[in-house]
């Protein structure tokens, strides 16, 4: 059919061609099917096309242009010359240094066909993307792969290797990668770049009633990690990080994610990435893949940071005394003493000595002052083990 309305074209039949093409559209597209997307798609671009010979202006061109002209957006002052910049925009509309994605570790720009990466393969061409990186060899989660498209309205693109598995996100790899692309983008002097929704694919593949959730979890976790990366940006440079959107869930998610961000204290975010650091030494350390485990050690890593009494239960041989070591090796009293005793040895009726300490004559044998547990643990950590024997 798409030839017979080239044909009417051809003959300058724009009416016919016009009511070829409406005629056409009333049927039903299955745009997740590539053929009937393809189909949809130049009707569409007929559909323009004779509007436009008519002397008039399609729909879609007048929505692009209102678009454009009067962009719904919303901005953040990180600093008087950094900026976020939220929009309804479709990111390929925009010109700025560079666009940031986010691709697969494998499948690289063919992991989904609802995200940006399938966009790029669509608009630039497979071969002409390919040719432009190692595809053969196996790229770890974290590196970064340069694209250069002179042909859109951006010339380049940065793409992140994050996700893993079943279109899994390595947040660590995220975090990394989003500030390694900040700054090689201000030694090369770029001051505005597009991000697509870092990350966001993983929702797509998500059950639904577990969206919503990982959607806010997800917007909140980027936006602090791109606040944290421009604020290694130095105080001279200008910087614009722009987010554009097509959807507004999409937009309410992360404009609450930054709205909350935005108004944290800068020493906030360094003492946020200390904390993640130390989270991370803690879990490796530990040496677990458990989820619900890996969520305890990092609700740890926070209470180790202040003067707190920490209580493990658990039967012998589980690994506490191993648990409370690792505890203040990496707290802030890591370099004071670390106590370790077992109270099933205190002697009856001396529990109070052997804790406070004693002076000299304050009972049989004490020939000379004791210093006791507590006191010897002074600006670091004391651990008493079978503590039930105090009682």
């Amino acid at each position: 059919m798409q030839s017979k309305i080239r044909e009417l074209l051809n003959q300058h039949k724009f009416h016919d061609a016009l009511t070829v093409i409406a005629q056409e559209l009333t049927k039903k597209f299955d745009l997740h099917d590539e053929n009937d997307e393809r189909r949809y798609t130049e009707l569409l671009a007929l559909q323009t096309t004779a509007r436009t010979m008519l002397g008039g202006y399609d729909n879609i061109i007048l929505d692009a242009v209102r678009k454009e002209k009067y962009p719904s957006e919303i901005r953040y002052t990180v600093a008087p010359n950094k900026h976020i910049k939220l929009r309804f925009q479709n990111s390929f509309f925009l010109s700025c240094d560079a666009y940031v994605n986010v691709i697969h570790n494998k499948n690289y720009f063919e992991f989904s066909p609802q995200s940006a990466s399938d966009s790029f393969l669509k608009r630039i061409g497979k071969d002409k993307i390919y040719a432009q990186f190692e595809h053969n060899r196996k790229y770890k989660t974290g590196e970064v792969i340069t694209i250069n498209h002179p042909d859109l309205a951006t010339p380049r693109s940065f793409h992140l290797v994050a996700y893993h598995n079943n279109i899994k996100v390595d947040m660590k790899a995220l975090d990394e990668g989003i500030t390694k692309i900040f700054k090689s983008c201000v030694d090369r002097k770029f001051t505005q770049i597009s991000c697509f929704a870092l990350g966001y694919d993983v929702i797509n593949a998500a059950p639904e009633d577990k969206k919503d959730e990982l959607a806010e979890e997800l917007a909140d976790h980027i936006a602090r990690s791109v606040l944290h990366a421009m604020q290694t940006i130095p105080k001279e440079v200008e910087f614009t990080v722009f987010f554009n959107f097509i959807k507004t869930g999409s937009f309410d998610v992360y404009n609450r994610a930054f709205y909350r961000w935005t108004r944290k204290d800068p020493v906030f975010f360094l003492h946020t990435k200390q904390l993640e650091v130390n989270q991370q030494k803690f879990i490796d350390a530990v040496k677990t893949n458990n989820p619900g485990f890996i969520k305890t050690i990092k609700k740890l890593s926070r209470v180790i940071e202040e003067s707190s009494s920490i209580l493990f239960q658990g039967e012998t041989g589980v690994g506490k005394s191993y648990l409370a070591g690792l505890c203040h090796k990496f707290s802030k009293f890591s370099k004071g003493p670390f106590e370790s005793f077992n109270c099933a040895l205190l002697k009856e009726g001396k529990n109070y000595t052997q804790l406070f300490g004693w002076m000299r004559g304050s009972f049989t044998d004490a020939r000379e002052d004791g210093v006791g547990l507590i006191e010897k643990a002074e600006d670091g950590t004391l651990f008493l083990d079978e503590v039930g024997n105090l009682g």
